[in-house]
C-alpha cells in the first residue's frame, strides 16, 4: 500500500530540482538517492519530487532529502499520513549506516528526530537546522507517495463563495456610485 504524505505546506513537484539535489545524498540500502526530496525555494516556496526511488529496505520504508535553497534556517517539518508513518519498527536508516546521533529509532539521520508522533503524523526536528544551502535526510516508516497540496471540495467552497462575495462588493460599490 501506498502512503499520503502532506507537508505543512503546498506542494509542486518538481523533478529537475531533485534531479541535481540528489547528488548531495549518500547512497543507503537500495537507494542511490532519496526516495524523495523537499526543496524550500529561494521564493519561500516549497518543493517535493519523487526520483522513483523505491523503499531502501526494499520493503516498505522511505528515505527523504530536504534541499534548503531559502534565506532561511528550517528547524523542523511537520507530516501527517493515511498510513502509520511514525510506526518505527526497527529497521531505519541506521540498520544501513546513516548516523542517526539525535534518534534513538535510527530513523532521524545526522540531524533529525521525531516528536508529536501519533504514528500518522509527526514533527521532524533538525538539529541546528538545516542552514541555508545545506541538505540532510531522514526516513518513514511505510512507502510514501506524495499528495501534491490539491484542495478539498470544501477549500475550493470557501474560496468561490469568497469570490462571489468580493464581486458583489464590487458590484454593489459601482452601481451605488454610478
Amino acid at each position: 500500500m501506498k502512503t499520503t504524505l502532506l507537508a505543512s505546506a503546498a506542494f509542486a513537484a518538481t523533478a529537475l530540482v531533485a534531479a541535481s539535489a540528489a547528488q548531495a545524498f549518500p547512497a543507503y540500502g537500495a537507494d542511490s538517492q532519496p526516495g524523495i526530496i523537499i526543496t524550500y525555494g529561494a521564493g519561500g516556496g516549497v518543493s517535493s519530487a519523487s526520483t522513483g526511488q523505491g523503499p531502501y529496505d526494499s520493503v516498505e520504508d522511505t528515505y527523504i532529502g530536504i534541499v534548503n535553497n531559502s534565506s532561511r534556517t528550517v528547524s523542523s517539518i511537520n507530516l501527517t499520513s493515511s498510513q502509520c508513518i511514525g510506526c518505527f519498527d526497527g529497521d531505519g536508516l541506521a540498520v544501513y549506516g546513516a548516523p542517526t546521533p539525535y534518534d534513538p529509532n535510527g530513523y532521524g539521520g545526522p540531524q533529525g528526530f521525531f516528536t508529536n508522533n501519533t504514528g500518522f503524523g509527526l514533527t521532524v526536528n533538525f538539529v541546528g537546522g538545516v542552514a541555508p544551502g545545506a541538505t540532510t535526510y531522514f526516513s518513514l516508516e511505510e512507502p510514501v507517495t506524495l499528495n501534491l497540496g490539491v484542495p478539498e471540495p470544501t477549500t475550493w467552497a470557501l474560496m468561490l463563495i469568497g469570490f462571489a462575495g468580493i464581486g458583489y462588493a464590487a458590484r454593489r460599490r459601482t452601481a451605488v456610485t454610478a
